[in-house]
């Protein structure tokens, strides 16, 4: 009697060892049917681990690439954007300013004086801009917003051109101020507030880096903003109402807005060549790490068919093993889950 007990205890121990087997082989297959991805890397893989790492790592990189890509993006559209409506509004006004009639009427140029301080101020403020956190016309100072505020600006320059007689003399003394080397006492020392240095270059692809530096004392837009603030002066400066002066100063900035277009539209190019360098870049990455997240599944996937029959195998052998033991020991069901 002792040893027939011994032994259904014994039957009864295997039973339950399998079916504790079992029951881990079961929510080892669940999960690896709800993650998709194999529950044991280390033993499919046998150990050797290398391949798997070198994928991960250049998928990381791609993505840090695909980042960048999108960081130099947004900051390059930005920079054309505010070049490109700068360029907009000085072309129109210059070309409006130099097909007046010579014999200037004071009321068109108190209007167009007073539209060169609007304008003035409009793109100031847009290269003011911060995009995400980040001023885009500050060279490598993008923690700073790279000019004074317009007003400030515009005040200098009329405390500087106060004392002149003449559109000539005011243009002079403008363009001096505007055209100080560094270190001398100028427009870039008082107005500017960003970095000389532009160098901001952004790794996008795989041996492959774009340039998306820019600040606001190019001199493309330097001389953009040269222009414009002459022709402002106009609307700040006493020249005793004398309409043809007034219309002489108009004149001055409006051709120093002619000549700089062309300079201020290849930057409008170059950074439109460098959107075209990022967006090849970012089609370059969106196919590299396709490749790699496929090289990367077929290691770590499941094959869920064959996973799903599994789990069905696994039950149907728990329900199995459950019946033989409950007849074993004359439990019923509730009685073996306690």
């Amino acid at each position: 009697m002792q040893s027939n007990y011994i032994g259904d205890q014994a039957r009864i121990f295997a039973l339950r060892s399998n079916a504790a087997r079992l029951g881990e082989q079961l929510n080892k297959l669940t999960k690896e049917s709800a993650s998709g991805e194999v529950a044991d890397l280390g033993l499919r893989l046998q150990g050797d681990t290398v391949i798997l790492n070198n994928l991960e790592n250049r998928i990381s990189l791609i993505q840090q690439y695909e980042k960048n890509s999108q960081d130099a993006s947004v900051t390059l559209k930005w920079q054309q954007q505010v070049l490109a409506m700068a360029n907009d509004f000085t072309s129109e006004f210059a070309n409006e300013i130099l097909t007046l009639p010579q014999a200037f009427d004071e009321v068109v140029v108190e209007e167009l004086a007073q539209e060169a301080t609007e304008k003035f101020s409009i793109i100031v403020d847009q290269l003011n801009r911060d995009v995400s956190g980040r001023y885009i016309f500050s060279g490598l100072d993008i923690n700073e917003r790279p000019f004074r505020s317009p007003s400030e600006v515009i005040g200098k320059m009329t405390e500087i051109a106060n004392q002149a007689t003449s559109a000539e003399e005011i243009f002079q003394r403008i363009s001096i101020w505007f055209d100080a080397e560094a270190g001398e006492e100028g427009f870039d020392s008082f107005a500017y507030n960003g970095a000389s240095n532009n160098n901001i270059r952004f790794n996008i692809s795989e041996g492959e880096v774009v340039d998306i530096g820019i600040s606001a004392i190019e001199p493309e837009i330097k001389n953009m903003l040269k222009g414009l603030a002459i022709a402002a002066l106009a609307d700040h400066v006493d020249l005793g109402g004398d309409s043809a002066e007034i219309g002489r100063l108009l004149e001055s900035g409006a051709r120093e807005i002619w000549n700089n277009e062309v300079n201020l539209i290849q930057r409008i190019s170059a950074i439109g060549a460098a959107q075209e360098e990022v967006e090849r870049g970012q089609v370059r990455n969106s196919a590299t790490l396709s490749e790699l997240t496929i090289a990367r599944n077929d290691i770590r996937q499941v094959d869920l068919y064959e996973t799903s029959s599994a789990i069905l195998e696994t039950e149907s052998q728990l329900r199995n093993l459950y019946l033989l033991t409950a007849r074993i020991s004359s439990l019923n069901l509730a009685d073996y889950l306690r």
